[in-house]
């Protein structure tokens, strides 16, 4: 009797370990499919038109719709082809993503139109959604999910205004409007400006008459100052050496002042030349 009791003791024992067991190897499977599924994410492309080739970090994975597709976690560039590729103005959707595991990422390729913007005058500013993207000529990309606005600016211009949603072509130039006011100010700074030109000339015109008559002069004094001396040295009689001594320092004088007006009429006509040029 104790022996029986024994055996059914120790087959409850096998049965309770055996239930153990299968229950630990159970977990230990689910707990590894469920790790399996959170080390991917998935990814979903969809567009307006089906069958466009999609690429994942340049290689092809599909065509659209592409649905459920397995990517690892990570940075992930994602390239659907234009369908009106090789046109340089409608170019391939193309978008940069972080792929989290677990996760699903989903995107919808939609198709931008490049279109030409160019002004008469160029050198323009061309904004986009109140945002600078250069100046004309230059390109913008045209988004029909949106209203987008553009605006031209340039000084002395009136601005440009339009939404490039409307513009249907793949070029577009604008001649812009000169603003009456601004003109105005800038041919009255101009007829300014030249007045001041013609005074300037007017005035170097004078400064060089006026260092070649002293030039003239100091050649003339200086002359008439050493002859005075000459004949200072050559006379015995004290009255008329004194004279000629007193007339040449005279002549000295004279021509020390007029080689000053020409060294004045000679900086200013410099002075004048480089600023009456335009």
């Amino acid at each position: 009797m104790k022996l029986d009791l024994l055996h059914r003791r120790r087959r409850l024992a096998c049965i309770l370990m055996a239930l153990f067991a299968g229950a630990i190897q159970a977990q230990g499977e689910k707990t590894v499919s469920i790790d399996s599924v959170h080390t991917e994410a998935s990814l979903e492309v969809e567009a307006e038109i089906s069958g466009l080739n999609i690429f994942l970090d340049e290689k092809k994975i599909g065509q659209t719709p592409l649905k459920d597709f397995a990517i690892s976690p990570g940075e992930h560039e994602i390239i659907v082809t234009s369908p009106f590729w090789p046109a340089w103005d409608k170019p391939n959707y193309q978008i940069t993503f972080t792929a989290v595991a677990g996760e699903k990422c989903r995107f919808f390729a939609r198709f931008v139109e490049r279109i030409l913007v160019n002004s008469i005058p160029h050198g323009a500013q061309v904004y986009l959604d109140d945002k600078l993207i250069g100046e004309t000529p230059t390109t913008c990309l045209k988004d029909t999910s949106r209203v987008q606005v553009l605006v031209l600016k340039k000084e002395g211009f009136e601005p440009f205004k339009a939404r490039l949603t409307d513009v249907a072509k793949q070029a577009l130039v604008i001649r812009l409007h000169e603003d009456p006011e601004w003109a105005q100010a800038e041919e009255k700074a101009k007829s300014e400006k030249e007045k001041q030109l013609k005074r300037r000339k007017r005035m170097m015109a004078a400064s060089l008459g006026i260092a070649a008559a002293s030039g003239l002069a100091t050649i003339h004094f200086r002359s008439q100052g050493n002859e005075e001396y000459s004949r200072y040295l050559s006379t015995a009689v004290p009255k008329q050496m004194e004279a000629h001594f007193d007339q040449a320092q005279e002549y000295d004088r004279i021509a020390s002042i007029t080689y000053a007006l020409f060294e004045a009429g000679f900086i200013l006509t410099g002075y004048y030349f480089l600023t009456s040029r335009p």
